[in-house]
């Protein structure tokens, strides 16, 4: 066991005893991609939801149209996370953010007769390079809810659904059963001066067993 290990150890205990590290490695059992991200930027590395946690949740941040200006609209996703074991909060974790626009606000897995539902597919709404215009890369995301175990899943969206450019791809691939999303990856093209912005272009998300 590494230095890592032992130091994740001696971090305070939160939340009726449950240790907050948003950095911990994972049993991840599958990474869920998108097909139709944008190919600006570099990845920023993953970020996970703490042992024993997963996504319930999530926000986005978004600038709104710039009338005509340079348009960046998907800036970043946040995840909110759980514990398998009850409701209790785990945490908010994101992979980068670009610096432009605003949190538009959460939205949550709503229980279906008292059965806890995670996240556990995701799909992007993209524009497509502009072949010199203004280029915005990813504009939205969308989300699947899922039971832990179970394969019947809700679609979770923030409204109005949808950004102003592009279109959405297909829905990626879903977490095997007894897996949910636990972590995300996320590619962000930083500030370009003088030249075209576009902020968050592609994300991956990882799937954990427990």
């Amino acid at each position: 066991m590494g230095l890592k290990y032992f130091v994740a150890v001696l971090l305070l205990y939160l939340n009726e005893g449950f240790l907050i590290d948003h950095d911990a490695p994972r049993k991840v059992v599958k990474v869920l991609t998108a097909g139709n991200g944008g190919h600006w930027g570099d990845w920023h590395p993953p970020h996970y939801c703490a042992e024993g946690a997963y996504a319930v949740g999530f926000n986005l941040k978004i600038e709104s149209y710039q009338q005509g200006l340079d348009d960046t609209a998907l800036n970043a996703i946040l995840l909110k996370c759980e514990t398998l074991d009850g409701p209790h909060y785990a945490g908010y974790v994101e992979s980068g953010e670009g610096q432009w626009g605003s949190w538009i606000g959460e939205k949550q897995c709503q229980n279906v007769n008292q059965s806890r539902l995670f996240l556990n597919a995701f799909s992007l709404q993209v524009e497509p390079n502009q072949q010199g215009l203004d280029d915005t890369a990813a504009n939205w995301a969308r989300f699947k809810c899922r039971e832990f175990a179970q394969e019947v899943d809700f679609d979770l969206d923030i409204p109005p659904g949808h950004g102003k450019f592009g279109t959405y791809g297909g829905w990626s691939e879903s977490c095997p059963l007894n897996s949910a999303i636990c972590g995300i990856q996320s590619r962000i093209e930083g500030a370009q001066g003088a030249g075209d912005d576009t902020a968050m272009n592609d994300a991956k998300f990882f799937c954990c067993s427990e």
